[in-house]
């Protein structure tokens, strides 16, 4: 038979225990609604940032909707928007066409010979193997024959997890690091110089660097290929025919198709900082018919 200071000393035991629970309980509530309330925090700051970004956007889109003179005039290569908002940021528009436009290959057979003959010769002045030609030109493709050192469904389907060849154009030049040839050295040379834009739109001759200018035509070299980088950036080329007229062109046989001074797509790059949250974003605008349009945002936090 128990005792009642026993069955005191049970009862106080029960007690304690069960004001540990309940504590225990009350710390974890606690704890949950102090991280949803961080969280919604996190959460409204970045939708806050990217607001203010979007500002920059709309900056763009007004510097760049063309007026009444600018119909023959060569397009911005790089714009510094003001930044207008009391925190720290900044925001930039850069000619989206000073590259090789990777879609020009999916053009119908026929259409696709020059624009192969200067990837080929890009990735040889990067000393890149040529088999990632091959491999880019059978992702393209619509049909499932492989190129002699081109890779189809048979290449992809091996991989784990199994996949296939796009047969389509790029959405984004990162789908480069899924050809066969394409290793982390050789993208990380050749995605600066290339973009993944409409099949029809071609390399603005204004904003193009030298490497990418050598590789338009055969015998172009170096020193000719900076003096034309120079040339326009100082006083961009009002046509294609001056281009091609140029002095460092002399003696270079030089097929202007594909090429231009006037670009249509734009990227907006805008970062802002708010309470220690540095948010970027990247915005590709399109100029058409007069109009600005946003036609795609790609947003990361940090550097």
């Amino acid at each position: 038979m128990r005792t009642p200071q026993r069955q005191r000393g049970v009862a106080l035991i029960l007690a304690l225990l069960l004001m540990t629970i309940a504590t225990v309980v009350a710390v974890a509530v606690a704890s949950n609604e102090e991280f949803a309330i961080r969280r919604s925090s996190n959460v409204l700051r970045r939708a806050q940032a990217s607001e203010y970004l979007t500002v920059s956007e709309y900056l763009a889109m007004a510097r760049l909707r063309p007026g009444p003179s600018d119909a023959a005039a060569p397009s911005p290569v790089h714009i510094d928007l003001p930044w207008p908002l009391d925190l720290p940021g900044q925001a930039q528009v850069q000619d989206a066409q000073g590259c090789f436009n990777l879609n020009t290959l999916s053009l119908p057979a026929g259409e696709t010979d020059l624009a192969e003959q200067r990837l080929r010769r890009l990735l040889e002045l990067l000393d890149l193997s040529a088999d990632i030609a091959d491999q880019l030109l059978d992702w393209l493709d619509e049909d499932t024959n492989a190129r002699f050192a081109g890779a189809e469904d048979d290449a992809y389907s091996r991989r784990r997890p199994p996949m296939r060849a796009a047969n389509a154009p790029l959405g984004d030049v990162s789908e480069l690091r899924l050809l066969p040839a394409m290793d982390a050295e050789a993208y990380a040379a050749l995605a600066p110089l290339v973009c993944a834009l409409p099949a029809q739109a071609g390399i603005n001759v204004n904003s193009a660097p030298p490497l990418l200018l050598m590789a338009l035509a055969e015998g172009l070299r170096l020193g000719q290929a900076r003096d034309l980088a120079a040339r326009a950036a100082a006083t961009p080329f009002a046509s294609l025919d001056a281009f091609l007229s140029d002095p460092a062109l002399s003696g270079v046989l030089l097929d202007g198709g594909g090429l231009t001074v006037r670009s249509d797509w734009f990227t907006v790059r805008a970062q802002v900082t708010l309470d220690q949250l540095l948010l970027q974003r990247d915005s590709l605008l399109q100029v058409q018919d007069g109009q600005v349009r946003v036609r795609r945002r790609r947003e990361q936090v940090g550097g």
